[in-house]
């Protein structure tokens, strides 16, 4: 059990971070749960790497700070990357907006049970319908 609430307790400090540092507004990130009951993060982030079993997140803050924000790949379902085609050279560049990336990553299932199910915070889940 207290391995559980260890994990729980690592992914609300990475959410409360990604938050925090993206400026609380729902503009650069947003926490969601689709149709299928998924939870799904949301963010804008200056630079996404994935090495070895960690995925990192460098977001730029409205103290005009950058951020990294590390989440290990086991609790990650899927992972999706809005990218664009740069119109000078016509070569993919991972931006987004803004000069963004926009990175949505789906939780596994289990984490996310045990997230919904556990104090939460000031974390809020947004569903998809409510167009938020």
């Amino acid at each position: 059990m207290k391995a559980e609430e260890t994990i729980v307790e690592q992914i609300q400090d990475i959410i409360q971070k990604l938050r925090y540092y993206t400026g609380r507004s729902n503009r650069h990130f947003k926490m969601i749960r689709n149709y299928y009951e998924e939870c799904i993060i949301i963010v804008d982030a200056e630079e996404f790497i994935q090495e070895n079993n960690t995925l990192s997140i460098t977001v730029y803050s409205e103290d005009l700070i950058y951020y990294t924000v590390d989440i290990p790949l086991n609790f990650i379902k899927h992972v999706f990357v809005s990218a664009s085609i740069d119109q000078l050279n016509d070569q993919l560049q991972l931006k987004y907006n803004e000069g963004l990336i926009r990175v949505s990553l789906t939780l596994n299932d289990d984490l996310c049970e045990k997230l919904r199910s556990s104090y939460c915070g000031d974390i809020t889940f947004f569903n998809e319908a409510e167009g938020q």
